[in-house]
């Protein structure tokens, strides 16, 4: 062992890239002494190293190596992998950011088991401020590793974009102080729709910091090869600089094996080169399909394809990551770190063409609610309040469509019309129906 470096052994836990990346910032957050007890709960998705019984042995060693310079974690994997103790050190992200992942994994297992019919208002308010939190701390987080990057080597511009997503605060105030109408408007049945519609637009705004906290893994590992490590950095800073405010709606991680038995520039669509899919849309609502291929014929190199449901996006089809052709897949590592952290709206199984339009098709859907979401929302509350004050009946577009912008309006009319032509299909009459009813068919459809 070298002086002042001591070694953690990860041997024979089996495990993967993620995993070993949040061991090392686990463990230096303990030679700093800066873990307590309550961060243990939060390691769900971490197998413990064989040579302690508990996290609390591990962290009594560890606070004894206070004086130590760097240390390595030994695994089958890649053998050694060395770590800096130091907490000046920006070459790894804060240990934080991967524990709140684990909150935010809590937090999705809430959201997918709540019911909000027979759910209190404390229950509805804590899953809210729990999301809330999640979503602000792994872009704060994300942001800091970044911003640390540019400024030790030099390349800091103001201009620089270096969180993931725009934090709108209105929004997250009015999401977070709007639990406590649920449990007692009249209109409770609405509402309870409406906001698990908002707090289901929140969750994909989630998932997008998830997918980003996965990828920061991969970014970071010492023990990768300096030009896989290189092209998932470009990939990064190609996401970080041309997408804010992503919805991640769904995400397939390939479960079918690349076809090594044919070399590179001779595979096809039928040798699994398509090892991830992630499926958002942005602040415009339209529905996009990513999907990252390893290198095949007529595109010798890694690269995503960007999709629409009218086919390749032109500006986005074909970009690259800077690796030539590869014999196995270099997409692995970010396979298994999303694989260990499942996340809600993430499949691992092989999804051909046919559901690829499907899914695009139900994005569409799902953002006309969530367009729509806010004018439920105030009209479900206003019709309570208008009522209580003796006004009449509430009106939405007589209160509010003239203060809105061109742009806006437009946005709305469109979600209503996706949503219409939606029922349609369905086989009802959308002039029969208002637009809390069209919203609720639909909720119940997606939803349910």
């Amino acid at each position: 062992m070298e002086a002042n470096s001591f070694d953690i052994d990860f041997r024979r836990v089996n495990a993967n890239i993620a995993q070993i990346q949040v061991l090392a910032a686990v463990v230096r957050k303990m030679v700093q002494d800066e873990y307590h007890d309550g961060n243990s709960h939060l390691l769900v998705s971490l197998p413990l190293p064989r040579d302690y019984s508990d996290w609390n042995a591990l962290n009594n060693y560890c606070k004894t190596q206070n004086n130590a310079i760097c240390f390595k974690i030994l695994s089958e994997l890649f053998g050694s992998s060395s770590y800096i103790c130091n907490s000046g050190d920006h070459s790894q992200p804060r240990a934080d950011v991967y524990l709140q992942l684990s909150v935010l994994q809590d937090a999705f297992a809430q959201l997918e088991n709540l019911k909000l019919e027979t759910s209190s208002e404390t229950d509805i308010c804590k899953i809210t401020q729990q999301l809330t939190t999640s979503y602000m701390f792994l872009n704060n987080g994300i942001g800091d590793f970044f911003y640390n990057l540019v400024y030790e080597n030099g390349t800091f511009d103001w201009s620089y974009k270096l969180h993931p997503d725009y934090i709108n605060l209105d929004w997250l105030r009015e999401l977070n102080g709007s639990g406590i109408f649920v449990a007692d408007s009249e209109n409770k049945r609405r509402l309870q729709k409406v906001f698990k519609t908002r707090l289901e637009e929140f969750a994909c705004q989630c998932r997008f910091m998830a997918f980003w906290t996965c990828l920061l893994q991969i970014v970071t590992c010492p023990s990768l090869p300096k030009a896989m490590r290189s092209s998932f950095r470009d990939f990064a800073s190609c996401l970080l600089h041309n997408f804010g405010s992503v919805y991640v709606h769904h995400i397939i991680v390939e479960q079918s094996s690349l076809n090594q038995s044919i070399i590179p520039k001779y595979r096809g669509s039928s040798d699994n080169t398509t090892r991830l899919k992630v499926y958002f849309t942005l602040e415009n609502g339209h529905p996009l399909l990513a999907r990252f291929d390893l290198s095949h014929k007529g595109v010798p190199f890694l690269h995503i394809n960007m999709e629409d449901e009218n086919g390749a996006v032109p500006e986005f089809n074909h970009c690259q990551l800077s690796l030539t052709e590869a014999e196995d897949n270099i997409l692995k590592p970010l396979e298994d770190a999303l694989m260990t952290f499942n996340y809600n709206g993430v499949e691992f199984k092989h999804a051909p063409t046919h559901f690829d339009k499907k899914m695009l098709h139900r994005i569409t859907v799902e953002r006309a609610l969530f367009g729509a979401c806010s004018v439920e929302w105030s009209t479900a509350i206003l019709s309570d309040i208008y009522k209580k004050e003796g006004l009449g009946p509430y009106d939405w577009d007589k209160e509010h469509s003239g203060q809105l912008s061109t742009e806006t309006q437009s946005y709305i009319r469109e979600c209503r019309t996706i949503l219409e032509y939606e029922v349609e299909s369905y086989g009802f009459d959308p002039q029969e129906i208002d637009h809390t009813e069209i919203f609720e068919c639909i909720y119940d459809e997606i939803f349910k």
